[in-house]
């Protein structure tokens, strides 16, 4: 069995990706100010919705690499408990807490199917719907992986162009959501299965998808002020695909690049990445409404404090995580995923 090398740049992304999901659920001042129709907040959500919507592309790709990355390390069965344990069981005690604190403190139902639906559907938080989402895509992983090393070029082009269909359905599991993520993941898997062409291409071609990632950005704004739509195709979230696409692999060449680079923030983000995935928005649950309620929304410090509130909530996550993870030891990995 050949042991695969730690991808620095890999882990890197993975970094970016935790990070940039975080920021897309935490910068909302929106949802906790009464009046959010002050251009402060618009400058923010419309940054936040330019800049990291659609950051899930970052994760869904890392993992489909990773599965072909170290495919040779395990069995399908293998494979499948090690998503059981680190993903399956904190999600379904996490989603258990979070019920049992609504019943406790807001008196929301707590019977046996309502726990069931949250989660089976991932209602318990509203970012939560990707782990029901991403287990159907870790069941079909082993048959993914097997399909994807033995099609022809053709047949990979058809599937990446199906994102470009917009089917985004926001935070609903649907089939739509399955044909503008899975392809992404595939990605990943035929980037892995070619991983030094991959690199060499992007060495190459560098300047191209900063070019890519410029006039994807213009379009993503310009929707601000213009519907785009072919038909019944929203290209909003084609957009978003094109540009996350981009700044994907120019970070995978940067990285690599760069990568004698000792960014510990980005280690520690990585490593810890599906319990922050986890516990952050929880943790932001708990203070949110005191703190932008102590704002003026008129005011133009909101800007300032707003990031500084963020980066706070996600300082105070990775800190709590990695205390857990120091007092719980290896048991951690069934309460919150590391």
């Amino acid at each position: 069995m050949q042991k695969r090398i730690f991808l620095k740049n890999m882990h890197y992304l993975r970094g970016v990706a935790i990070l940039c999901i975080m920021v897309v659920h935490l910068w909302i001042p929106s949802l906790h100010i009464a009046n959010s129709d002050t251009i402060y907040i618009e400058i923010i959500n419309g940054i936040r919705e330019t800049l990291f919507h659609d950051s899930t592309i970052f994760f869904i790709f890392i993992s489909g690499f990773l599965l072909e990355y170290l495919s040779s390390r395990f069995s399908s069965f293998t494979y499948y408990i090690a998503k059981f344990k680190n993903i399956v069981v904190p999600y379904v005690f996490l989603t258990i807490l979070i019920l049992l604190l609504k019943y406790f403190v807001k008196g929301e139902p707590f019977t046996l199917l309502y726990v069931i639906d949250n989660i089976l559907m991932g209602k318990a938080q509203s970012h939560y719907w990707y782990i029901p989402f991403i287990c159907i895509v870790f069941l079909l992983s082993p048959f993914l992986l097997k399909f994807f090393k033995s099609i022809s070029l053709v047949v990979v082009v058809v599937i990446l162009f199906l994102p470009l269909l917009g089917t985004r359905t926001g935070i609903d599991i649907s089939l739509g959501q399955y044909l503008y993520f899975l392809p992404i993941y595939s990605l990943g898997i035929i980037c892995s299965s070619h991983y030094e062409k991959v690199i060499v291409a992007l060495e190459n071609k560098s300047k191209w998808l900063l070019v890519l990632m410029g006039i994807s950005t213009v379009l993503i704004i310009s929707a601000k002020t213009f519907e785009w739509k072919l038909g019944i195709v929203d290209l909003y979230e084609s957009f978003h695909y094109i540009q996350k696409l981009s700044i994907l692999f120019l970070l995978i060449n940067f990285f690599k690049k760069y990568e004698s680079l000792n960014i510990i923030i980005l280690d520690l983000l990585a490593k810890y990445s599906f319990a922050l995935y986890f516990t952050h928005n929880l943790i932001n649950s708990l203070i949110a409404q005191k703190f932008y309620n102590s704002f003026d929304n008129s005011s133009i410090l909101l800007l300032p404090f707003s990031i500084l509130y963020v980066l706070f909530i996600i300082t105070v996550s990775l800190v709590l995580c990695i205390i857990a993870k120091r007092v719980l030891g290896s048991k951690s990995r069934f309460i919150i995923g590391v």
